[in-house]
């Protein structure tokens, strides 16, 4: 009885995969190879490729990204789909294998994609204990400062329980007024959490139940 459970399991995971492939396929998203190796599945993408639809009436739109991979290939063959060029696109990245596996097929799927940028930084240890994004030198370098969406994947868990929460904490400032916060995995306990905590700081909140989970906050409030 138990592994009949988990073939039925395992028959339902595999069609529903394949619808998903199905789906992301029809909305014409450019991928390098199946999500297999990366660390965001097609459910994930769908979410994504659902909140960039939202801006699909504005003129241009600006987009941040925090951990570099599958979701910069959506993301990305979303915008110039929609936007034909009226966006910037930043993706920060700082494992290096990520970082060239990305940027090195960003190249070769988008020739001369001038407004998608990935960008090799590192970890800076802060006082609170945390091994995260070195946020000031970050901006430093952007000429976009405040954008429509903000997409966090990174850093891991292994550089603090907290990283990403106080990461979001930090970004929610760069956020236009109807902009929208992106955090991925909080299907895991530390991300929970940052997720509960971060509704304190919007007026809005979806939580999507992919495999991994994503959360996407709405409306900043005016006191953050």
């Amino acid at each position: 009885m138990k592994w009949e459970i988990v073939n039925v399991l395992s028959i339902y995971e595999n069609l529903k995969s394949r619808i998903e492939i199905s789906r992301v396929k029809k909305l014409g998203i450019t991928l390098p190879n199946t999500p297999g190796g990366w660390s965001i599945g097609y459910d994930d993408i769908l979410v994504l490729d659902k909140e960039i639809e939202r801006f699909l009436q504005r003129e241009s739109i600006h987009v941040l990204e925090f951990g570099s991979g599958i979701s910069t290939y959506s993301i990305a063959s979303r915008l110039e789909r929609s936007f034909k060029g009226r966006y910037c696109f930043y993706s920060f990245e700082s494992d290096m294998e990520w970082y060239q596996k990305t940027y090195e097929g960003i190249e070769n799927l988008f020739p001369g994609m001038d407004a998608v940028k990935v960008i090799k930084t590192s970890y800076v240890n802060f006082e609170n204990g945390d091994f995260n994004f070195d946020l000031e030198w970050c901006l430093s370098i952007l000429e976009q400062k405040l954008f429509d969406v903000i997409f966090v994947d990174a850093p891991p868990d292994t550089n603090g329980e907290d990283v990403r929460l106080n990461l979001c904490l930090r970004l929610i400032s760069l956020l236009y007024p109807k902009g929208v916060l992106i955090l991925h995995d909080t299907n895991r306990i530390n991300e929970m959490y940052a997720a509960s905590m971060l509704r304190k700081f919007f007026l809005v909140s979806d939580t999507y139940e992919t495999q991994k989970g994503i959360t996407v906050f709405r409306l900043p409030r005016a006191s953050v």
